[in-house]
C-alpha cells in the first residue's frame, strides 16, 4: 500500500453526470455512468482525467438510499457545461490522498486504509470524497487511482 500524502489542493471544476451508488451495484452502476458521459461528452474540449464525486450520506455511505455520486471529467480550460452534463467542483482544501494501485473491485479497501491513517494521525475527514483515476488501461492491475478525501482545516 502506498504512504498517505496530505497537500492542499486549489478548487477544480468538472464536468460530470450525477448519480446514486448502493454497496451491491457499484462497478455496474458506474460503468453505466462512464458509458452514458462518454456518450454525451464526444467533442467536448478540454477534458482532463476522469473523477467520481461522493457525498457520503451519514456513517454508512450505502445507506438504504444509496450514496449520490457524480462521474465525470476534470476541465483543463473554463467551458460551460453542455446539453445533458453537469458543471460541478472539486472541493480545494487539505486533502489526504491514497494511491490506489489495481482493480477498481478493491479499491474499498483502500477507503477503510485511508480512513485508518487519517485518524492515526489525529485530523478529522469532512465534507465529500473523490477519486482521480490517473492512468486507464486493459489491465486492470496497471490501474492507477487516486483516493482523495476532504480534512477538517488544521
Amino acid at each position: 500500500m502506498s504512504e498517505l500524502k496530505v497537500r492542499r489542493d486549489p478548487p477544480r471544476r468538472f464536468l460530470g453526470l450525477a448519480g446514486v451508488i448502493h454497496r451491491d451495484d457499484v462497478a455496474e452502476r458506474m460503468g453505466e455512468l462512464v458509458a452514458h458521459f462518454s456518450e454525451v461528452s464526444t467533442g467536448v474540449p478540454h477534458l482532463g482525467r476522469q473523477v467520481a464525486l461522493y457525498h457520503p450520506q451519514g456513517s454508512d455511505p450505502f445507506g438504504p438510499d444509496g450514496e449520490p455520486c457524480w462521474l465525470g471529467r476534470e476541465l483543463t480550460a473554463t467551458s460551460d457545461a453542455p446539453p445533458g452534463l453537469q458543471l460541478n467542483w472539486i472541493p480545494g482544501g487539505d486533502v489526504a490522498v491514497l494511491v490506489h494501485e489495481g482493480p477498481h473491485e478493491k479499491m474499498l479497501e483502500t477507503h477503510f486504509a485511508l480512513h485508518g491513517m487519517v485518524q492515526a494521525l489525529g485530523r478529522k475527514l469532512v465534507g465529500p470524497n473523490w477519486e482521480i483515476y490517473v492512468s486507464m488501461s486493459d489491465d486492470p492491475n496497471q490501474l492507477r487511482t487516486e483516493v482523495c478525501y476532504l480534512l477538517e482545516s488544521a
